[in-house]
C-alpha cells in the first residue's frame, strides 16, 4: 500500500492543494489503483516556511518543489515508481 498525504494547511489550501487532490484522485481512479493507494489530507507540513513547495509526502517521503502545475503527474510517478517496486 502506497499512502500519499497533502497538506490542508491554509498556505497548502491557498495554493491549490484541494484542486491537487481532485487531480490525485483522478490519477488513482485512471490507474485502478484504488485498492493500493491510500490518499490523506494532513496538517502543515511546514514546507512552505522553507519555499519547499506544497506539503506532499508519500510512504512518508517528501515531494518537494511540487506545486499546482507538476504536483499530481509527479505524484503519478512516484507512485508508478512504488507499485512497480511491490509488484
Amino acid at each position: 500500500m502506497v499512502t500519499i498525504e497533502i497538506c490542508m494547511g491554509s498556505a497548502c489550501y491557498t495554493r491549490g492543494a484541494d484542486q491537487v487532490i481532485t487531480q490525485v484522485q483522478q490519477k488513482i481512479a485512471d490507474h485502478g489503483w484504488q485498492d493500493r493507494v491510500l490518499l490523506k489530507g494532513s496538517f502543515c507540513m511546514k514546507f512552505c516556511e522553507h519555499d519547499q513547495g506544497l506539503g506532499i509526502r508519500i510512504n512518508g517521503e517528501p515531494m518537494l518543489g511540487c506545486n499546482l502545475v507538476t504536483a499530481a503527474d509527479a505524484v503519478e510517478a512516484k507512485v508508478s515508481e512504488l507499485l512497480a517496486k511491490e509488484g
